[in-house]
């Protein structure tokens, strides 16, 4: 599931993919963006609540599957001079993912080059 895409332009920079663009990629290409849970959040600077509203969203199900947890959630930041993603990771599946990384025998894809 696609939560970001960038490109390197001609003068060697790298150009983020808004939300929008990102859609319109996914489509293209019969890729799957990742569910879209709320939209047009004004963070206030207030750190404590952007965290408190982003847990609330994490202790329920999977939306790709309810037999799952969900593992966290990304925050997209569209209108900074400056793309930000930040993934926020539910307390619970970090607890899972970590006895998965005590195993040497397992191949981690998210580090894997």
């Amino acid at each position: 599931y696609v939560y970001r895409i960038a490109m390197v332009n001609e003068d060697g920079f790298v150009v983020e993919y808004n939300w929008n663009k990102l859609l319109e990629r996914c489509r293209e290409l019969g890729a799957y963006p990742v569910a879209q849970l709320i939209s047009a959040v004004l963070y206030d600077g207030n750190k404590d609540g952007l965290l408190s509203m982003l847990s609330g969203l994490l202790d329920v199900p999977s939306v790709f599957d309810s037999g799952h947890i969900r593992e966290g959630v990304v925050v997209r930041v569209d209108s900074a001079p400056t793309f930000v993603a930040l993934k926020y990771k539910s307390h619970l599946f970090g607890i899972l993912e970590g006895y998965v990384k005590d195993d040497v025998a397992v191949v981690d894809m998210e580090e894997a080059s």
